[in-house]
């Protein structure tokens, strides 16, 4: 049951991740929309992931608690540690009309790089 719940995730994370790839176009999408999307494509990829080490993820839209599963099922979460600057996404910033987006996600946009411009955040 836990494979078939993580390859369901896993495609639904895809979807998601093609989706966050359309609404690359600031002019369009708002920040926080998009910021939405890529939260959801990390947080259903976070959970398949958990499924596949053998932990049942929780009801859950942070990230952080999710990569600290990870990492006690003895996973190496270090390359992965920027992901959780989107868990603010997740409703914080979605239900503030008003919100200033403080974290790296811009930057992330435009380039869809993670720390020091290395590491791809934004790949299937």
């Amino acid at each position: 049951m836990a494979d078939a719940d993580a390859l369901a995730l896993a495609a639904i994370a895809r979807r998601d991740l093609l989706a966050a790839r359309g609404m690359t176009d600031a002019l369009v999408f708002h920040e926080a929309v998009w910021g939405f999307q890529v939260q959801q494509t990390i947080e259903k990829a976070l959970k398949a992931w958990l499924y596949l080490s053998g932990v049942e993820p929780p009801f859950t839209h942070d990230l952080v608690a999710l990569l600290k599963l990870l990492e006690e099922a003895g996973i190496d979460i270090a390359p992965y540690r920027e992901l959780a600057r989107f868990t603010d996404f997740a409703v914080q910033v979605r239900y503030d009309p008003g919100a200033v987006v403080h974290t790296r996600a811009a930057a992330v946009r435009r380039g869809a790089y993670g720390a020091g411009g290395k590491q791809p955040v934004l790949r299937d």
